[in-house]
């Protein structure tokens, strides 16, 4: 093969889906907080591990994508 995946990329796609399931899951279930922030915790995470912490850290600390009342 031309491109492998590497192992900590695989563990970033599992936990993104895990992310969008729990996510998924906690608004079926009339907006549970508890299966929510699992979600949430499990997308951020494996977005961290897909893009890398520091690409992460200023994906969402843009200037740009930062909303201000």
């Amino acid at each position: 093969m031309a491109y492998e995946i590497s192992e900590i990329k695989k563990i970033g796609i599992g936990l993104v889906g895990f992310g969008i399931l729990f996510s998924f899951l906690g608004v079926i279930l009339f907006f549970d907080r508890g299966l929510l922030a699992l979600g949430n915790i499990f997308f951020l995470t494996g977005v961290g591990l897909l893009l890398g912490w520091q690409s992460m850290w200023q994906l969402f600390t843009k200037k740009a994508n930062l909303k201000v009342l």
